[in-house]
């Protein structure tokens, strides 16, 4: 600690942090059986967002998301300060005096450090060289009959933040060049013109293809890099929270929402084992993806036939479920928490939520047909058969008068219906979501011929004369198309 906090009243938690975080760490992300305390995440519409952060922003009217949301601001602002060495912050930056008194004397200050060193580790799976294990805290109080907390200090007992295997910025910044590296090499490697789902399925793939599950890599290697998106995607070794971080690093590369979430799994003997998983927002829904539980072992799948590898590789991707019921994704005795540090023997802890996942799984869906159908009233009804629609998709319409250029696409009256046709001409359909974002596009073009129909006009027998000599009458009789 520097020069300048000398004589000044300090209250060390250090020790007490660093070695319930240390416990609790092992407790959670180790294979071993344990109890848990406290409660569990629950399921959240996490509407719009695609972060802890975001949550964080969008619930601060609640005190502790509010301090939560700070202090991950605060760990946010010092990255590259981290990285360099550094390992103070001292919160005066981000809260004011009566914040500082409000966060210590109502006790938000331990959750809100869970919170936020929890998310921002979630949320951004580049800072894989960090560390948070001997986090030390302390205040200072000013003198006088009234005290009141001027500062408080968030720092390292042993120096620095780097994680085992780590010691300086160069080492840090080669390790983060070679997973953007790798990264896009796996990029380049993805066949062109796959839509957000089969790029989905692909990195799925792509990890269960080439990072091996081994437990026993980190004794050996004497660093914990099995637990980080780099040990998976540059050496090619991971434990469950290695493939979930990975898949959240690769999937948020190409612009898809993923989130990890966080808890244990019952295994078949009945003890609890600390597990890591992924959310993936997929068409403006949420699924359940286990990148971990789509590995199998080569000994296991060696003489099985190729369909049923595969149907291995996919039995925990975009799964439904409902966690109250427990089904789907929910069956295998999957229990969120979703926070990794542990305060006061587990009672003082921030839990996030997890989003609400739909209840059926992901099933790309399909336009089987569209066809024209010509109604007794001379009307035309378009008609699309198509599978596998949630309630937030729509069909949308693009309009061509010559078959060859079209305009832009325009949502289908109350999603379903086109009232009203401009004129004769070609009409494509796309199904995409009620965001506008395109699932799929139907390569059938439907015709629509809006006919001239000879009326016999209505004439007054005195006007006769004049209108008849006024030549034919044609009136447009309007067809309508339904989809």
């Amino acid at each position: 600690m520097s020069e300048k906090k000398k004589g000044t009243r300090i209250f060390l938690t250090a020790l007490i942090v660093t070695i319930v975080i240390a416990v609790t760490l092992y407790l959670i992300f180790s294979d071993g059986n344990r109890n848990y305390r406290g409660n569990y995440a629950q399921q959240d519409g996490f509407a719009n967002i695609n972060s802890y952060y975001d949550y964080l922003l969008e619930n601060e009217d609640d005190r502790a998301s509010y301090y939560t949301s700070k202090l991950y601001q605060a760990f946010n602002d010092h990255i590259d300060y981290f990285k360099s060495g550094n390992d103070e912050i001292l919160l005066s930056e981000f809260l004011t005096q009566k914040e500082m008194n409000e966060i210590v004397n109502s006790g938000y200050l331990a959750p809100a450090l869970s919170g936020a060193m929890s998310g921002i580790i979630f949320d951004n799976p580049e800072l894989f060289y960090l560390s948070f294990l001997d986090l030390g805290v302390s205040y200072q109080e000013s003198g006088g009959f009234t005290s009141n907390i001027i500062e408080i200090n968030i720092y390292s007992v042993s120096g620095n933040f780097y994680k085992t295997g780590f010691n300086n910025s160069l080492q840090i910044e080669y390790a983060l060049s070679q997973m953007e590296q790798a990264r896009e090499e796996i990029y380049a490697q993805m066949p062109e013109g796959l839509n957000d789902y089969q790029k989905v399925v692909y990195l799925n793939d792509y990890l269960v293809d080439n990072v091996d599950y081994d437990l026993e890599y980190e004794s050996k290697d004497a660093e914990d890099l099995i637990h980080t998106a780099y040990g998976a995607l540059v050496r090619g070794v991971a434990v469950c929270d290695g493939y979930s971080y990975a898949m959240k690093y690769l999937l948020n590369g190409l612009g898809i929402d993923c989130v990890v979430g966080a808890g244990y799994v019952v295994n078949s003997s009945g003890h609890q084992e600390g597990h890591m998983w992924n959310y993936v927002k997929l068409y403006g829904n949420w699924y359940g993806v286990d990148v971990t539980w789509n590995d199998p072992t080569d000994p296991f799948i060696a003489f099985l036939p190729e369909e049923e590898v595969i149907a291995l590789k996919h039995k925990y991707l975009l799964i439904g479920g409902e966690m109250k019921v427990g089904n789907g994704f929910y069956s295998n005795n999957r229990y969120v928490q979703n926070y990794i540090y542990y305060f006061n023997g587990g009672e003082d802890y921030y839990s996030y939520p997890v989003p609400q996942i739909e209840t059926s799984d992901f099933v790309f869906p399909e336009i089987n047909y569209i066809y024209n159908k010509e109604n007794d009233d001379g009307s035309n009804t378009i008609i699309i058969n198509a599978s596998g629609l949630k309630d937030n998709y729509t069909f949308a319409y693009c309009y061509s008068e010559d078959g060859l250029s079209y305009g832009d696409y325009v949502v289908c009256d109350n999603t379903f219906t086109l009232s009203e046709v401009a004129d004769s001409g070609y009409y494509k359909f796309r199904l995409q979501t009620i965001n506008g974002q395109t699932i799929l596009e139907s390569d059938q073009v439907i015709e629509i011929v809006i006919e001239n129909v000879l009326e016999e006009p209505e004439v007054n027998p005195e006007e006769e004369e004049s209108v008849a000599g006024a030549g034919e009458i044609y009136y447009l009789e309007e067809k309508v198309a339904v989809c």
